[in-house]
């Protein structure tokens, strides 16, 4: 149990870090995005 913990957190962890930079990136995504629907 505490080991499936364990590598339970470590997965959650680096969703998380995974996420943040996703979303910075889907930030600049849909900012280039907005910006070639304006033309």
């Amino acid at each position: 149990m505490s080991e499936a913990a364990e590598r339970y957190q470590r997965l959650y962890a680096s969703y998380e870090a995974l996420h943040t930079r996703n979303s910075q990136l889907d930030s600049r995504l849909a900012s280039g995005m907005g910006l070639l629907s304006d033309k």
